[in-house]
């Protein structure tokens, strides 16, 4: 190959190299101005800077002029019209500073937000409908968390049903949400079912106690509580804190219902079950009756079970007269031992079938009246 095929040859590979990218300019400059928007290239003719904004935590006083803005803006070539702003909420208020964006052009949407009333985590949006068939409703979305300035978390504490003798700890946590330390300064608590210590009380952004539940004879099936919590903070002086504790029945009777019985007219069947009281506390059993039924206790005991708080009771029932099936329940009153305070009741369901008796054998006159089948009778 001479030295000029080779000169030749490397022109025309340079030649493309340059050529391509020319092309690939005169294309794009040929779409612009046969009409092609840039919007079939982006996906949205109408840029938002952030269509979405998260505020974090905000706190009373802290957002009584906030004021979000979003930036928008036109990449079609005709002018965007819009409408009336809606809100999902009261709390935002949209302001346009135009009804009508230029094509090319950018404005921006201030989204004012008031000051909220309910605690907890928002997400509100703002809507404005447009002429542009692409987005005809633009949506802007405005999110955080709504708290107090020092928070209780739980807000509300409960505690779950448990017997008279027995105890419930739970923790509670102040946090401060505007970053001030504090410290607790007294807790008041004016029911004597409740015990408050301080876990930690220290001058911090967050501090921490413990309440005790002790339920006590005659307390109602649920107590409701408020107490205050003195704090020493820049801006808060006291937080409140609601107590709900359920008080479970004092006995439990296992199992719950007695197996169903099955005897003649006046007969006597026995059964056995436990009663269980609060915790290390043997129950006390003063009487036992039916009630609900025709059925009557002939004869009743009641000794420790091996469980520690269980009482064992055997009880002997005696059947009505009248056959079929009957109902009833076991009243048993008692009380734990060494709590004091009024005795307690709890029931226990039964049915029982009454029934002819068919195991008494038939007498020797019975049994030579009776003609035996086995014998050969004469023709």
């Amino acid at each position: 190959m001479s030295a000029f095929s080779q000169v030749s040859d490397f022109g025309r590979r340079v030649g493309w190299w340059i050529t391509l990218p020319l092309m690939i300019v005169a294309v794009a400059v040929y779409l612009v101005l046969a009409g092609v928007d840039s919007e079939s290239f982006e996906g949205h003719s109408i840029a938002v800077d952030r269509p979405s904004v998260k505020l974090g935590v905000l706190y009373p006083g802290s957002h009584a002029t906030t004021s979000v803005p979003f930036r928008l803006t036109n990449r079609r070539r005709a002018p965007i019209e819009f409408g009336k702003p809606t809100t999902t909420c009261w709390c935002l208020e949209p302001q346009l500073p135009s009804r009508s964006l230029a094509p090319g052009k950018s404005m921006s949407v201030e989204v004012r937000l008031k000051e909220l009333k309910t605690y907890g985590p928002f997400l509100e949006r703002v809507e404005i409908p447009t002429n542009d068939p692409e987005v005809s409703n633009l949506r802007l979305t405005v999110s955080g968390e709504f708290w107090p300035i020092v928070m209780l978390n739980p807000s509300v504490l409960r505690f779950d049903p448990i017997r008279v003798g027995e105890t419930a700890t739970q923790g509670v946590e102040l946090v401060a949400h505007d970053g001030k330390p504090f410290s607790i300064r007294s807790a008041e608590f004016d029911s004597e079912n409740f015990d408050v210590d301080f876990v930690s009380n220290v001058t911090a952004k967050s501090n921490r106690l413990r309440v005790t539940f002790r339920p006590r004879s005659g307390d109602p099936p649920e107590i409701h509580r408020e107490f205050k919590l003195r704090i020493a903070h820049p801006k808060v002086s006291a937080v409140a804190l609601r107590v709900v504790a359920q008080v479970a029945a004092p006995f439990v009777a296992i199992p719950p219902r007695l197996l169903a019985l099955r005897t003649e007219p006046g007969g006597l069947t026995e059964r056995s079950f436990e009663i269980e009281g609060p915790t290390s506390h043997v129950p006390v059993v003063q009487s036992i009756s039916v009630v609900d039924g025709p059925w009557e206790v002939s004869k009743w005991r009641s000794k420790t079970s091996n469980v520690q708080n269980r009482a064992r009771i055997d009880v002997l029932l005696k059947s009505p007269d009248t056959l079929g099936l009957h109902t009833g329940s076991i009243q048993v009153s008692c009380e734990p031992a060494g709590l004091g305070g009024s005795a307690a009741e709890i029931r226990l369901p039964f049915s029982g079938f009454v029934r002819k008796s068919l195991t008494n054998p038939p007498s020797s006159d019975e049994r030579e009246s009776k003609p035996n089948p086995t014998e050969a009778h004469p023709e």
